[in-house]
């Protein structure tokens, strides 16, 4: 979060409930960028964000220091979709569901056009890789995540977070050159 959205979520944080509305304004849009990721329908994804945002108001509890208000909302929001799927599909799953993660990258247009085949390249091995290792590097690298809140909003297990990421970027890594990747990993979205 930037230092303004900080400053945001410490009030909040501090028991400043009007502070919600700030919130609301610096989280929405990522948010919903990630709720359009796991859902594709605007309606439904932002239906779900308002409903995060009453959920989190009435279930707040105290939220620890070394956990963001982010992470919270990325949870209860991940959860809403498949709550909202489940009951469109009126299917009950007694696994987690796997959700499709839907990657779309955003590039610098002033960036050098020589570059574009590396692109393609990238885009094309991030295409192979499973909607759960897309979902967990999205998290990681574009959320400033932690392996343990991934775990938490994913479900599944610290070691399986490592695995997944570690898989994921090895998978990328063996198609390209790791100066390549590194530019351009940390050049998109």
């Amino acid at each position: 979060m930037k230092n303004s959205d900080s400053l945001t979520e410490n009030r909040f944080k501090a028991g400043d409930t009007a502070a919600i509305g700030h919130l609301y304004e610096a989280t929405s849009d990522r948010l919903f960028r990630y709720g359009m990721k796991l859902l594709d329908n605007e309606d439904l994804v932002k239906d779900c964000i308002h409903d995060t945002f009453l959920k989190f108001l009435e279930n707040r509890v105290e939220i620890p220091e070394d956990k963001s208000v982010l992470f919270y909302l990325f949870t209860i929001l991940r959860n809403l979709i498949i709550d909202t799927i489940r009951r469109n599909e009126k299917v009950v799953h007694v696994v987690p569901l796997e959700l499709p993660f839907h990657v779309e990258f955003e590039w610098n247009r002033d960036e050098d056009p020589s570059e574009e085949d590396m692109r393609e390249r990238f885009e094309e091995l991030v295409a192979v890789l499973s909607d759960r290792q897309k979902e967990a590097i999205y998290l990681r690298f574009y959320h400033d995540m932690s392996i343990d809140e991934i775990s938490a909003i994913l479900g599944i297990t610290h070691q399986s977070v490592s695995n997944l990421m570690h898989r994921a970027l090895e998978k990328i890594r063996a198609g390209m050159d790791v100066h390549t990747f590194l530019i351009l990993f940390l050049s998109c979205c």
